[in-house]
């Protein structure tokens, strides 16, 4: 019987370990964290813009699962943990590479057809 009871405590602080990790994950973005943005100082335009067009389908295609995922009862938790920490990566890097392209004075990116957008 107490083994049950420890068992059952353990199950119960995973949602709550997760939602003080996801803390974490969550303050500013632009650290030194998740990104190092002198990584972009030696790109030319076009390797920024590729990388940034990169960035924001890898963005997007977060975004749908979060969306997904917050659909069931366990959604936020399984955002928290599987796709919050990738989507703040993705995030700071994609504002990196858009900061080091305005320092470039690279010209902004042409957009992008409706057949390549993410399907959501």
């Amino acid at each position: 019987m107490c083994e049950v009871r420890r068992t059952a405590r353990a199950i119960a602080a995973i949602p709550l370990a997760a939602l003080l990790l996801a803390g974490c994950a969550g303050g500013t973005p632009d650290t030194l964290l998740f990104v190092e943005p002198l990584e972009y100082n030696i790109l030319t335009c076009e390797q920024l813009a590729q990388r940034e067009a990169a960035a924001a389908l890898t963005m997007a295609e977060t975004e749908a699962r979060m969306r997904r995922a917050a659909a069931d009862p366990a959604g936020p938790m399984i955002n928290a943990v599987a796709y919050g920490p990738d989507y703040e990566k993705v995030r700071a890097a994609r504002n990196a590479l858009q900061r080091r392209m305005q320092e470039q004075n690279c010209p902004p990116a042409p957009p992008k057809p409706d057949a390549e957008q993410p399907a959501r």
